[in-house]
């Protein structure tokens, strides 16, 4: 086994984290030295894990970002999580700076620019991590944003010249300064199309989806791999405790709502939430790291931080979600309906996908409590959608099939 050690980036939330965890334990399981450079409130979820865990990025900047109401704007999201991004890419590329002697391979993130600075300077291997198909921005298999449903009539030429525009407006104007001027400093030239023409590329081009949620198209980097949702979720770090236990135990249909791990603006979600749940004969988890968001709870509303999605879903009648493809991946894996609020970023992406597979359905973020009992009432109802969400689970089969098919590929950088 080599002996060149393995750095992952991983810039983001929870569900930025996770997958790149599930394929850091893959490889260490392997005999590889893997290490996980990530934002400081993960450092418990990666030491868990058994992983070496590098501090990347400060904690206080972090918390300023997740109260930024930019960050959940469709067209501003980019520039609300800008600063976390840049911190980031500063932080870990002086550590991989100071272990460039030992040729580390690198593996990033969609966001982890850090290791692509390095890699390309320093002439290091780099695995490029995309966790959902949106960020290709392909003119063949047109992204999904807010009302841009008209982008499928145009033909692939007049999307190619879209998506330069959307990304020269809301990405490249953002970064440019600072990413542009990192590289000057490094002696590298500048780059334009800073996601399309810089970050999505690498020696190899790991897509942590499988090919039924999105096909492989020819103007993706031409040296992408499909492997499969890793679905690594912190399970068996997190029992369930007696009060969560007999509250699965009763007998109301169980409705999971989460927002996100990261999302801290949603006091409308959850009132909404908790209003849906007075109306129907259903029993509800409310997730969410930020308590103060939370109004007074039905007694049929239980209220937890975090729990692994791969111990509760399974005994779920549908998730309530953002449209994260981490949350996508899970409800796909435990068969259930999906309803889904996507609010920016790749969430409408995938929240398309989600119910172009008969898996779910779409509502729009800041829907009212009666639209929104509606559509989830008639979301449990649905057989079709019942049957559709089981025969997507049953193409799963062994999920580590997937994370040694990644592992081969990155070995064969090594």
């Amino acid at each position: 086994m080599s002996q060149r050690p393995i750095i992952i980036t991983a810039v983001g939330s929870a569900g930025d984290l996770h997958p790149h965890l599930g394929l850091a334990k893959a490889l260490q399981q392997r005999g590889h030295q893997v290490s996980v450079l990530t934002s400081p409130n993960y450092r418990d979820a990666v030491d868990q894990a058994g992983i070496e865990y590098v501090g990347c990025g400060s904690l206080e900047l972090l918390a300023e970002v997740l109260l930024d109401r930019r960050v959940w704007h469709a067209k501003k999201g980019f520039a609300g999580i800008w600063p976390m991004v840049n911190d980031m890419m500063r932080h870990s590329l002086r550590h991989i700076e100071a272990r460039r002697a030992q040729q580390p391979l690198l593996i990033g993130s969609p966001l982890a620019f850090g290791p692509r600075l390095a890699a390309e300077k320093y002439r290091l291997p780099f695995v490029a991590t995309q966790l959902a198909p949106s960020i290709f921005m392909s003119a063949y298999d047109p992204p999904t944003y807010r009302d841009t449903g008209f982008v499928h009539w145009l033909s692939p030429k007049w999307r190619r010249k879209l998506w330069s525009m959307v990304e020269d407006q809301y990405i490249d104007r953002i970064c440019q300064p600072d990413l542009n001027g990192l590289r000057e400093r490094l002696g590298l030239a500048p780059v334009c199309n800073v996601l399309t023409g810089w970050a999505n590329h690498g020696d190899l081009v790991l897509c942590l989806f499988p090919e039924w949620f999105a096909a492989p198209q020819p103007d993706w980097p031409g040296k992408s791999r499909l492997v499969g949702f890793p679905l690594y979720d912190e399970s068996g770090q997190h029992p369930l405790d007696e009060e969560l236990q007999q509250f699965l135990a009763r007998p109301e249909p169980l409705v999971v709502f989460c927002p996100g791990s990261a999302m801290a603006q949603s006091a409308g979600f959850f009132r909404n939430a908790a209003q849906v749940c007075r109306q129907l004969p259903v029993k509800g988890i409310f997730l969410t790291r930020f308590e103060t968001q939370l109004p007074p709870l039905p007694g049929n509303v239980l209220h937890r931080s975090y729990l692994p999605f791969s111990q509760v879903l399974p005994r779920a009648a549908a998730l309530v979600h953002h449209g994260g493809i981490g949350s996508a991946a899970q409800a796909f894996r435990a068969g259930i309906p999906q309803l889904v609020l996507p609010m920016a970023h790749d969430q409408f992406d995938n929240a398309n996908r989600v119910q172009s597979l008969g898996c779910g359905s779409v509502l729009k973020w800041g829907s009212g409590p009666r639209r929104f009992a509606r559509q989830l009432q008639q979301l449990l109802a649905s057989p079709d959608i019942r049957q559709q969400a089981r025969h997507i689970a049953s193409q799963f089969g062994d999920t580590r099939h997937g994370l040694l098919q990644a592992c081969e590929a990155v070995e064969a950088l090594l």
